[in-house]
């Protein structure tokens, strides 16, 4: 991830953290799939879902 990226995501996490913490799990979980995401687009090894665990 860039640091833009990087930062965004986290001032993200805080937001949601202090404002709705109620929807944390799927907050959280929608980020990570973001990441899986650009990890993908980027072609990052561990991303190429070889082992099905990130499909």
């Amino acid at each position: 991830m860039t640091f833009d990226e990087t930062l965004e995501m986290t001032i993200g996490w805080y937001r949601q953290f202090y404002t709705a913490p109620d929807d944390m799990a799927a907050f959280a979980l929608g980020q990570i799939q973001r990441y899986i995401e650009l990890a993908r687009a980027r072609n990052i090894a561990w991303a190429d879902g070889g082992d099905g665990e990130t499909k």
